[in-house]
Parts: structure tokens; C-alpha cells; sequence
């Protein structure tokens, strides 16, 4: 099979042949790594990778069940760690490097990151059940004329600013005196039909979760405003960390 005689043998005596002395060095080291199969064997599983991620509140619930799974079903490779942070914060934590990657809105800023668009949301008008539960849809121009109720709390205002930007050009954005954290107000003002606040639409087959059974949601026809999701991670990933990168491209398979 070599090619090559290994031993010279007469009726008395067995010799190695040039060719064998040659390769009797790599036979003895293959020999030794053979003998430490069982002891390696015995040590148990490789360590699991520890993966940590920045989830921010406002993930879609599909996104954040199927980060789940994942991570549920390659937990003999790697464990996911997820730690809920805002955009902001996920974005510092990628660039001190205490996190690997993260879901986040747009940031033109950090530019040293890359940013993969996984999801996107159309948005929605929170209004009066009792109005307008028949309506399929409302114009901006009709929203425009209730008062608008904001937000400030941080994990809800990342989304708020930029639809409220562009509600701005389509119109004078009436804002009432109090935000959705005044909840006796919020609720009267919406439930009475004067006032409309925002929030994104349910993926299909996913149920509308609403603060209030006198709230309902209804699409807005004319607003072509579109809420991004993005996969945020270093932008030298695949050249760093090949395993990463694999992780990463397996969840920007499985969310689109």
C-alpha cells in the first residue's frame, strides 16, 4: 500500500529498511495520540461557547421566540446570553466588546459596526375601540386632527422620534400636555376619541396586545414609515471570529 518496503526479515531477524527508520518517528507518535483516545475521551464534552447578545424591550415576539429556539437547539455548540438593553447601550456594549451582537434601530454613528436588516414593521394607530373598531385603516391627515400622546421613557422612545418626524411633514403633529406614562389620562383621552397614540403592528397570526379593551389598533394608510430591526455586530466579525460569523448568519437566515 506504501510503495516502499518497510523491514528486511530473514529466517532469523527482522530489520528496518531505510524507508521504515524514515517513518518509524511519525508510527510512534501516531501510536502515542491513539493510546490518549480514552483519557481524552473521559475528560467529558468540550466547554460550550458563551455568546452574549443585547435584546432590546420593544423585539418583535416572533424575533424573540425564534432567538430562543436557537439558541434551545444549538446548546450543545454554544449559550446564548441575552441581556435586555436599549440601543444604545447594545451598541457600546458590541464596541467595548461585552457584547457579541445585538438587535438595534439604524445608528449612522457607530461605524466600526455592521447593520443587517432582519425585520420590519409597519405602524399602527392606537384609537378608540368604540370609534373606530369597524374602520380597516385611518389617514394621517384624520389622525391629525386628535391630539397625539408621546413618550419619553427610554426603551420606548427609539422607534417614537422617527415616526413622529415624519408625521411632521406630513402635517402639524398636535401633542397633548401628558405622555403614555399618565395612564388615567391616556386612557380617557384615547377612549373618549380625542387623542391617538402609536405603536407597531402584530405579525401576521399574532394576537394585538393593548394596554387597555377600550384601545384598538388600526393601520395607517398613508404612512409609509417602516420600523427596522437590525442585526448589529463588528464589522470585522468574519474575519475575527469564523464561528460567530456562522452563528450570525444563521439568525439573519432564520429571521428573515
Amino acid at each position: 500500500m506504501l510503495g516502499a518496503n518497510l523491514f528486511v526479515r530473514d529466517t532469523r531477524t527482522v530489520a528496518l529498511t531505510a524507508e521504515g527508520a524514515r517513518l518509524l518517528p511519525l508510527a510512534r507518535e501516531v501510536i502515542e495520540k491513539f493510546d490518549s483516545v480514552p483519557g481524552e475521551i473521559s475528560k467529558g464534552p468540550l466547554p460550550v461557547r458563551r455568546i452574549p447578545c443585547g435584546v432590546p424591550p420593544w423585539l418583535p415576539p416572533i424575533l424573540q421566540t425564534r432567538l430562543t429556539s436557537l439558541g434551545d437547539s444549538k446548546g450543545e455548540k454554544f449559550k446564548l446570553t441575552q441581556s435586555p438593553l436599549v440601543s444604545a447601550d447594545i451598541i457600546d456594549g458590541i464596541l467595548r466588546g461585552r457584547l457579541d451582537f445585538g438587535f438595534v434601530r439604524p445608528n449612522a454613528h457607530a461605524t466600526v459596526l455592521s447593520y443587517t436588516t432582519v425585520w420590519k414593521e409597519r405602524i399602527g394607530a392606537v384609537l378608540s375601540r368604540e370609534k373606530y373598531e369597524s374602520v380597516e385603516s385611518i389617514t394621517v391627515a384624520e389622525l391629525l386632527t386628535l391630539d397625539y400622546i408621546g413618550d419619553r421613557r427610554d426603551s420606548d422612545t427609539e422607534y417614537r422620534r422617527d415616526v413622529e418626524a415624519e408625521l411632521d411633514k406630513l402635517g402639524e403633529l398636535r401633542r397633548a400636555e401628558f405622555t403614555l406614562g399618565d395612564g388615567a389620562r391616556v386612557k380617557d383621552a384615547v377612549a373618549s376619541g380625542r387623542a391617538f397614540s402609536l405603536a407597531p403592528l402584530p405579525s401576521p397570526g399574532e394576537p394585538t396586545s393593548l394596554e387597555y379593551d377600550e384601545f384598538v389598533l388600526v393601520p395607517v394608510a398613508d404612512l409609509n414609515f417602516r420600523l427596522l430591526t437590525c442585526l448589529a455586530y463588528r464589522d470585522d466579525t468574519a474575519v475575527r471570529d469564523h464561528e460567530l460569523q456562522d452563528v450570525l448568519d444563521t439568525i439573519i437566515l432564520l429571521f428573515r
